[in-house]
């Protein structure tokens, strides 16, 4: 049987999910979430795996998990058209 006050803290987590469409030009907006959210989950990056440790700059207070949608295409070769693809999870490290 759940504890009562534990079943109270679960309701009190804020989670979002968002689609970026590029990092590079939605930052400040993945930003604004991150201020008031525990949790957010994020797709569509379009950041190489060389550019990840941008997602670490925009919040001390979170923790970041991320895979890049182009190392097998940069792998491969020379890289054509825009990066794409790319996931994340911010958790709030409190």
């Amino acid at each position: 049987m759940a504890n009562k006050n534990n079943f109270h803290q679960l309701t009190d987590l804020r989670v979002a999910t968002y689609n970026l469409h590029g990092f590079k030009s939605n930052w400040n907006y993945l930003q604004s979430l991150l201020g008031v959210h525990d949790i957010v989950f994020v797709q569509e990056l379009w950041l190489f795996d060389c550019e990840l440790h941008l997602l670490e700059t925009l919040s001390n207070d979170f923790t970041v998990h991320a895979r890049s949608g182009m190392s097998a295409s940069v792998q491969a070769g020379i890289v054509k058209g825009r990066p794409f693809g790319g996931v994340a999870v911010f958790i709030r490290k409190a």
